[in-house]
Protein backbone atom coordinates (compact mmCIF):
# COMPACT_ATOMS: atom_id res chain seq x y z
CA UNK A 1 0.00 0.00 0.00
CA UNK A 2 1.10 3.44 -0.49
CA UNK A 3 2.04 5.46 2.94
CA UNK A 4 -1.11 7.14 2.56
CA UNK A 5 -1.57 5.10 -0.25
CA UNK A 6 0.50 3.84 1.19
CA UNK A 7 3.07 6.65 -1.15
CA UNK A 8 6.03 7.34 0.82
CA UNK A 9 6.47 11.13 0.32
CA UNK A 10 10.24 11.72 0.66
CA UNK A 11 11.71 15.01 0.23
CA UNK A 12 15.38 14.15 -1.12
CA UNK A 13 16.35 16.99 -3.19
CA UNK A 14 13.17 15.84 -5.11
CA UNK A 15 9.68 15.38 -3.44
CA UNK A 16 8.44 11.99 -4.01
CA UNK A 17 5.19 9.78 -3.35
CA UNK A 18 5.71 6.87 -0.77
CA UNK A 19 4.41 3.29 0.32
CA UNK A 20 2.50 0.25 2.52
CA UNK A 21 4.12 -1.89 5.22
CA UNK A 22 5.01 -5.45 6.67
CA UNK A 23 1.43 -6.55 7.06
CA UNK A 24 -0.46 -6.48 10.24
CA UNK A 25 -1.18 -10.19 11.89
CA UNK A 26 1.01 -11.52 9.60
CA UNK A 27 3.67 -14.00 10.72
CA UNK A 28 7.59 -13.67 9.93
CA UNK A 29 8.81 -15.50 6.33
CA UNK A 30 12.71 -16.39 6.26
CA UNK A 31 14.05 -14.72 3.31
CA UNK A 32 15.67 -17.76 2.30
CA UNK A 33 11.79 -19.48 1.53
CA UNK A 34 11.28 -16.37 -0.58
CA UNK A 35 14.34 -15.12 -1.62
CA UNK A 36 12.88 -13.25 -4.85
CA UNK A 37 11.21 -10.78 -2.88
CA UNK A 38 13.27 -7.62 -2.93
CA UNK A 39 14.07 -4.98 -0.16
CA UNK A 40 13.66 -1.39 -1.33
CA UNK A 41 15.38 0.62 1.05
CA UNK A 42 12.51 0.46 3.38
CA UNK A 43 10.16 2.86 1.75
CA UNK A 44 8.65 -0.46 -0.78
CA UNK A 45 9.08 -4.22 -1.58
CA UNK A 46 9.94 -5.59 -4.88
CA UNK A 47 10.37 -9.02 -6.56
CA UNK A 48 12.61 -9.82 -8.86
CA UNK A 49 11.00 -11.33 -12.21
CA UNK A 50 14.11 -12.19 -14.18
CA UNK A 51 17.79 -11.90 -14.22
CA UNK A 52 17.63 -7.83 -14.75
CA UNK A 53 14.09 -6.61 -13.37
CA UNK A 54 12.21 -6.11 -10.39
CA UNK A 55 8.76 -5.59 -10.37
CA UNK A 56 7.32 -3.06 -7.98
CA UNK A 57 4.46 -0.50 -7.42
CA UNK A 58 4.74 2.58 -9.62
CA UNK A 59 4.18 5.17 -6.97
CA UNK A 60 7.43 3.62 -5.25
CA UNK A 61 9.25 4.95 -8.20
CA UNK A 62 7.75 7.77 -9.57
CA UNK A 63 9.49 11.21 -8.49
CA UNK A 64 11.72 9.16 -6.79
CA UNK A 65 15.84 9.11 -8.60
CA UNK A 66 17.16 6.05 -9.50
CA UNK A 67 20.78 6.87 -8.50
CA UNK A 68 19.70 6.95 -4.61
CA UNK A 69 18.11 3.25 -4.90
CA UNK A 70 19.13 1.17 -2.02
CA UNK A 71 18.47 -2.80 -3.11
CA UNK A 72 18.99 -5.75 -2.14
CA UNK A 73 17.57 -9.22 -3.25
CA UNK A 74 17.76 -12.27 -1.16
CA UNK A 75 19.05 -10.20 1.67
CA UNK A 76 16.69 -8.53 4.42
CA UNK A 77 18.00 -5.69 4.94
CA UNK A 78 16.46 -4.34 7.80
CA UNK A 79 18.13 -5.96 10.38
CA UNK A 80 21.47 -4.85 8.43
CA UNK A 81 23.72 -1.42 9.34
CA UNK A 82 23.72 1.33 6.90
CA UNK A 83 27.23 0.44 6.14
CA UNK A 84 26.27 -3.17 5.19
CA UNK A 85 23.57 -2.15 2.95
CA UNK A 86 25.67 0.45 1.13
CA UNK A 87 27.83 -2.91 0.75
CA UNK A 88 25.26 -5.32 -0.47
CA UNK A 89 23.42 -3.08 -2.87
CA UNK A 90 22.77 -3.99 -5.95
CA UNK A 91 23.67 -1.70 -8.98
CA UNK A 92 20.24 0.21 -10.45
CA UNK A 93 20.12 1.05 -14.25
CA UNK A 94 17.07 2.74 -14.26
CA UNK A 95 13.20 2.81 -13.52
CA UNK A 96 10.20 2.51 -15.74
CA UNK A 97 7.22 3.52 -14.45
CA UNK A 98 3.54 2.31 -16.59
CA UNK A 99 3.48 5.45 -18.77
CA UNK A 100 -0.95 5.61 -17.61
CA UNK A 101 0.29 5.33 -13.78
CA UNK A 102 -2.03 8.31 -12.33
CA UNK A 103 -3.38 9.01 -8.82
CA UNK A 104 -7.38 9.29 -8.57
CA UNK A 105 -9.51 10.73 -5.80
CA UNK A 106 -12.63 9.01 -6.39
CA UNK A 107 -13.76 9.09 -2.26
CA UNK A 108 -14.13 12.58 -1.22
CA UNK A 109 -11.88 13.41 1.49
CA UNK A 110 -9.82 16.72 3.07
CA UNK A 111 -6.65 14.75 3.37
CA UNK A 112 -4.76 14.99 -0.54
CA UNK A 113 -2.68 11.92 0.25
CA UNK A 114 -5.77 9.80 0.35
CA UNK A 115 -5.69 8.72 -3.14
CA UNK A 116 -5.84 5.59 -5.33
CA UNK A 117 -3.24 4.86 -7.55
CA UNK A 118 -4.23 3.29 -11.24
CA UNK A 119 -1.60 1.51 -13.47
CA UNK A 120 0.47 1.46 -10.21
CA UNK A 121 3.39 -1.22 -11.90
CA UNK A 122 6.91 -0.26 -12.52
CA UNK A 123 10.24 -1.75 -12.92
CA UNK A 124 13.47 -1.44 -11.82
CA UNK A 125 16.39 -2.76 -14.45
CA UNK A 126 19.66 -3.35 -12.88
CA UNK A 127 22.86 -3.28 -14.31
CA UNK A 128 23.79 -6.58 -13.88
CA UNK A 129 21.64 -10.10 -14.50
CA UNK A 130 21.38 -11.72 -10.74
CA UNK A 131 22.34 -15.43 -11.58
CA UNK A 132 21.98 -17.08 -8.19
CA UNK A 133 18.09 -16.27 -7.45
CA UNK A 134 15.48 -18.07 -8.93
CA UNK A 135 12.70 -15.47 -10.50
CA UNK A 136 9.28 -15.44 -9.17
CA UNK A 137 7.08 -16.20 -11.82
CA UNK A 138 4.53 -13.87 -13.06
CA UNK A 139 1.11 -14.62 -13.72
CA UNK A 140 -0.23 -14.56 -17.55
CA UNK A 141 -3.21 -14.77 -19.34
CA UNK A 142 -3.81 -18.88 -18.90
CA UNK A 143 -3.64 -18.73 -14.66
CA UNK A 144 -6.97 -16.80 -14.58
CA UNK A 145 -7.77 -20.00 -12.43
CA UNK A 146 -5.51 -18.41 -9.44
CA UNK A 147 -7.19 -15.23 -9.08
CA UNK A 148 -10.77 -16.53 -8.96
CA UNK A 149 -13.00 -15.19 -5.79
CA UNK A 150 -11.76 -17.42 -2.39
CA UNK A 151 -8.52 -18.58 -3.24
CA UNK A 152 -5.93 -18.20 -0.48
CA UNK A 153 -3.22 -15.77 -1.25
CA UNK A 154 -0.04 -14.80 0.56
CA UNK A 155 0.96 -11.08 1.04
CA UNK A 156 4.43 -10.20 1.00
CA UNK A 157 6.00 -7.78 2.50
CA UNK A 158 8.67 -5.58 4.51
CA UNK A 159 8.27 -2.66 7.07
CA UNK A 160 5.70 -2.01 9.82
CA UNK A 161 3.04 -4.74 11.08
CA UNK A 162 1.01 -1.87 12.55
CA UNK A 163 0.79 1.73 12.14
CA UNK A 164 2.22 4.47 13.58
CA UNK A 165 0.67 6.73 16.27
CA UNK A 166 1.23 10.43 18.01
CA UNK A 167 3.20 8.97 20.29
CA UNK A 168 4.90 5.69 19.20
CA UNK A 169 6.87 4.73 15.71
CA UNK A 170 5.64 1.25 14.68
CA UNK A 171 8.76 -0.82 14.79
CA UNK A 172 10.10 -2.41 11.72
CA UNK A 173 10.04 -5.98 11.23
CA UNK A 174 11.93 -8.88 9.22
CA UNK A 175 9.89 -10.14 6.11
CA UNK A 176 6.47 -10.97 6.52
CA UNK A 177 3.40 -12.95 5.07
CA UNK A 178 -0.01 -13.30 5.84
CA UNK A 179 -2.70 -15.59 3.96
CA UNK A 180 -6.09 -13.92 2.76
CA UNK A 181 -9.07 -14.71 0.58
CA UNK A 182 -9.32 -13.35 -2.69
CA UNK A 183 -12.63 -11.28 -3.17
CA UNK A 184 -14.51 -10.61 -6.62
CA UNK A 185 -14.42 -7.29 -7.79
CA UNK A 186 -18.14 -7.13 -7.19
CA UNK A 187 -17.86 -7.40 -3.67
CA UNK A 188 -14.53 -5.06 -3.51
CA UNK A 189 -16.63 -2.35 -5.51
CA UNK A 190 -18.95 -2.55 -2.47
CA UNK A 191 -15.93 -1.24 -0.38
CA UNK A 192 -14.70 0.70 -2.51
CA UNK A 193 -17.22 2.51 -5.13
CA UNK A 194 -16.01 4.01 -8.32
CA UNK A 195 -12.85 2.70 -7.87
CA UNK A 196 -12.42 -1.01 -8.67
CA UNK A 197 -10.65 -1.60 -12.26
CA UNK A 198 -10.57 -4.76 -14.01
CA UNK A 199 -6.68 -4.37 -13.82
CA UNK A 200 -6.83 -4.26 -9.95
CA UNK A 201 -7.71 -7.33 -7.87
CA UNK A 202 -9.20 -7.71 -3.83
CA UNK A 203 -8.50 -9.81 -1.11
CA UNK A 204 -9.54 -9.19 2.48
CA UNK A 205 -9.17 -10.81 5.90
CA UNK A 206 -13.29 -12.01 5.86
CA UNK A 207 -12.23 -13.98 9.67
CA UNK A 208 -11.64 -10.64 11.29
CA UNK A 209 -8.30 -11.86 12.97
CA UNK A 210 -7.12 -9.87 15.54
CA UNK A 211 -4.55 -7.65 14.90
CA UNK A 212 -6.75 -7.63 11.08
CA UNK A 213 -4.66 -8.81 8.46
CA UNK A 214 -3.72 -6.04 6.16
CA UNK A 215 -1.02 -4.31 4.31
CA UNK A 216 0.66 -1.46 6.33
CA UNK A 217 3.12 1.34 4.92
CA UNK A 218 6.25 -0.72 3.21
CA UNK A 219 4.33 -3.33 1.68
CA UNK A 220 3.58 -1.00 -1.06
CA UNK A 221 4.89 -3.10 -4.80
CA UNK A 222 4.90 -6.01 -3.05
CA UNK A 223 3.87 -9.79 -4.44
CA UNK A 224 0.46 -10.91 -3.65
CA UNK A 225 1.59 -14.70 -4.03
CA UNK A 226 -0.63 -18.55 -4.66
CA UNK A 227 1.78 -21.32 -3.89
CA UNK A 228 1.49 -23.88 -6.39
CA UNK A 229 2.93 -27.42 -6.87
CA UNK A 230 5.23 -25.76 -9.12
CA UNK A 231 6.14 -23.47 -7.13
CA UNK A 232 4.86 -19.56 -6.29
CA UNK A 233 2.96 -17.54 -8.91
CA UNK A 234 2.64 -13.54 -8.26
CA UNK A 235 -0.57 -12.64 -9.44
CA UNK A 236 -0.56 -8.75 -7.72
CA UNK A 237 1.52 -6.17 -7.22
CA UNK A 238 0.51 -4.71 -3.40
CA UNK A 239 -1.08 -0.75 -3.77
CA UNK A 240 -3.69 0.75 -1.96
CA UNK A 241 -6.63 -0.13 0.58
CA UNK A 242 -8.10 1.57 4.21
CA UNK A 243 -5.93 4.49 3.87
CA UNK A 244 -8.32 6.25 0.85
CA UNK A 245 -10.83 5.98 3.66
CA UNK A 246 -9.23 7.11 6.12
CA UNK A 247 -8.16 4.11 8.06
CA UNK A 248 -4.71 2.18 9.20
CA UNK A 249 -3.69 -0.42 9.01
CA UNK A 250 -4.88 -3.49 10.96
CA UNK A 251 -7.99 -1.37 11.99
CA UNK A 252 -10.80 -0.74 9.30
CA UNK A 253 -12.66 -3.97 7.98
CA UNK A 254 -11.57 -3.21 4.20
CA UNK A 255 -9.93 -4.82 1.29
CA UNK A 256 -6.57 -4.64 0.32
CA UNK A 257 -6.03 -3.76 -3.69
CA UNK A 258 -3.43 -5.31 -5.45
CA UNK A 259 -2.57 -4.57 -9.09
CA UNK A 260 -2.96 -7.49 -11.13
CA UNK A 261 0.06 -8.71 -12.85
CA UNK A 262 -1.86 -10.55 -15.77
CA UNK A 263 -3.46 -6.85 -16.73
CA UNK A 264 0.43 -5.72 -17.11
CA UNK A 265 2.20 -8.73 -19.18
CA UNK A 266 2.74 -6.13 -22.19
CA UNK A 267 4.23 -3.29 -19.58
CA UNK A 268 6.23 -5.77 -18.08
CA UNK A 269 8.05 -7.76 -20.69
CA UNK A 270 8.58 -4.91 -23.32
CA UNK A 271 11.99 -5.39 -24.45
CA UNK A 272 13.37 -1.48 -24.00
CA UNK A 273 11.21 0.16 -21.39
CA UNK A 274 11.08 3.83 -21.34
CA UNK A 275 13.89 5.24 -18.21
CA UNK A 276 12.44 7.64 -15.95
CA UNK A 277 14.97 10.90 -15.54
CA UNK A 278 17.31 10.26 -12.67
CA UNK A 279 20.44 12.47 -11.01
CA UNK A 280 23.40 11.07 -12.28
CA UNK A 281 24.84 10.96 -9.00
CA UNK A 282 26.07 8.13 -6.97
CA UNK A 283 24.83 7.27 -3.59
CA UNK A 284 27.34 7.65 -0.68
CA UNK A 285 27.44 7.45 3.13
CA UNK A 286 27.77 11.15 2.92
CA UNK A 287 24.36 11.30 0.89
CA UNK A 288 24.26 13.17 -2.39
CA UNK A 289 25.20 17.32 -1.46
CA UNK A 290 24.05 19.60 -3.32
CA UNK A 291 20.60 20.71 -4.25
CA UNK A 292 19.31 19.34 -8.00
CA UNK A 293 18.18 22.66 -9.30
CA UNK A 294 17.69 26.42 -7.50
CA UNK A 295 16.16 30.02 -7.60
CA UNK A 296 18.54 32.81 -9.30
CA UNK A 297 18.18 36.05 -9.66
CA UNK A 298 17.57 39.48 -7.71
CA UNK A 299 14.81 38.73 -5.05
CA UNK A 300 13.31 42.17 -4.29
CA UNK A 301 10.03 43.41 -5.54
CA UNK A 302 9.63 43.72 -9.66
CA UNK A 303 12.72 41.63 -10.44
CA UNK A 304 12.04 38.35 -11.75
CA UNK A 305 13.37 35.12 -10.43
CA UNK A 306 14.68 32.19 -12.68
CA UNK A 307 14.38 28.43 -11.54
CA UNK A 308 17.31 26.29 -13.02
CA UNK A 309 18.36 22.59 -13.11
CA UNK A 310 21.94 22.68 -11.38
CA UNK A 311 22.56 18.70 -11.73
CA UNK A 312 23.17 16.35 -14.63
CA UNK A 313 20.13 14.34 -15.26
CA UNK A 314 20.06 10.51 -16.58
CA UNK A 315 17.15 8.16 -18.30
CA UNK A 316 15.78 8.66 -21.80
CA UNK A 317 14.93 12.12 -23.10
CA UNK A 318 12.68 14.08 -21.03
CA UNK A 319 10.77 17.46 -20.99
CA UNK A 320 10.75 19.86 -18.10
CA UNK A 321 8.11 22.08 -16.48
CA UNK A 322 8.06 24.21 -13.23
CA UNK A 323 6.11 25.09 -10.85
CA UNK A 324 6.37 27.58 -7.93
CA UNK A 325 5.85 27.98 -4.12
CA UNK A 326 5.70 29.72 -0.53
CA UNK A 327 6.17 28.46 2.15
CA UNK A 328 3.05 29.12 4.54
CA UNK A 329 1.51 25.51 6.16
CA UNK A 330 3.93 23.71 4.27
CA UNK A 331 5.01 24.32 0.73
CA UNK A 332 2.02 25.93 -1.31
CA UNK A 333 1.41 26.25 -5.37
CA UNK A 334 1.53 29.83 -6.77
CA UNK A 335 -1.16 29.53 -8.50
CA UNK A 336 -0.56 30.13 -12.16
CA UNK A 337 3.30 29.98 -11.17
CA UNK A 338 4.29 27.26 -13.98
CA UNK A 339 6.68 28.83 -16.08
CA UNK A 340 10.57 28.77 -15.50
CA UNK A 341 10.52 32.31 -14.38
CA UNK A 342 8.48 34.49 -11.88
CA UNK A 343 7.90 37.92 -11.78
CA UNK A 344 8.29 39.32 -7.95
CA UNK A 345 5.25 41.86 -8.13
CA UNK A 346 3.99 43.81 -5.73
CA UNK A 347 0.03 41.84 -5.55
CA UNK A 348 2.92 38.55 -5.44
CA UNK A 349 4.61 40.29 -2.54
CA UNK A 350 1.18 40.86 -0.35
CA UNK A 351 -0.58 37.71 -0.97
CA UNK A 352 3.00 35.84 0.85
CA UNK A 353 2.42 35.13 4.70
CA UNK A 354 3.67 38.57 6.43
CA UNK A 355 5.96 35.53 8.86
CA UNK A 356 7.38 34.26 6.12
CA UNK A 357 7.81 35.91 2.75
CA UNK A 358 9.69 33.36 1.06
CA UNK A 359 9.37 31.76 -2.33
CA UNK A 360 11.14 28.66 -3.86
CA UNK A 361 10.53 26.40 -7.50
CA UNK A 362 10.22 23.00 -8.57
CA UNK A 363 11.62 21.58 -11.67
CA UNK A 364 10.09 18.31 -12.93
CA UNK A 365 11.51 16.47 -15.19
CA UNK A 366 9.40 13.86 -17.38
CA UNK A 367 8.70 11.31 -19.97
CA UNK A 368 6.74 7.93 -20.41
CA UNK A 369 8.86 6.00 -17.95
CA UNK A 370 8.23 8.79 -15.19
CA UNK A 371 8.91 11.64 -13.38
CA UNK A 372 11.64 13.24 -11.21
CA UNK A 373 10.88 16.50 -8.80
CA UNK A 374 13.81 18.49 -7.91
CA UNK A 375 12.55 21.21 -5.32
CA UNK A 376 14.72 24.34 -5.05
CA UNK A 377 13.99 25.35 -1.60
CA UNK A 378 12.29 28.78 -0.64
CA UNK A 379 14.44 32.30 -0.36
CA UNK A 380 13.14 35.47 1.35
CA UNK A 381 11.71 37.93 -0.93
CA UNK A 382 12.31 41.45 -0.38
CA UNK A 383 10.06 44.57 -0.66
Amino acid sequence: MRPRLWLSTLLVLLVVPASAGAVSGGAVLPIGQAPYVAWLGGRCTGTLISPTRILTAGHCLDRHSASEELLLVGVDGNPLSQKQRLAMAIPVAGYSVHPKFKESFPFAHDDPFDAIAVNDVGLILLKKPITTIKPVRVAGAGDAALEAPGVQANLIGYGKTAPDTMTTVAPTMPLQQATMPLISAGDCALAYPRAIQPSMGCQEDLAHHAPLIQACPGDSGGPVVVPTAAGPVQIGVTSWGAETMNGVCGEKFLPDVYMRVAAFTAFINQKKPVIEPFLKRHRSAAGFGSAASKVVGDRHVGSTLKCIVSAKLGGDPYKLSYTWQYAGAGFVDIRGATKQTLKLTRALYRRLPKRSRRVGCTATAHNAGGSLDMFAGTLPIHP
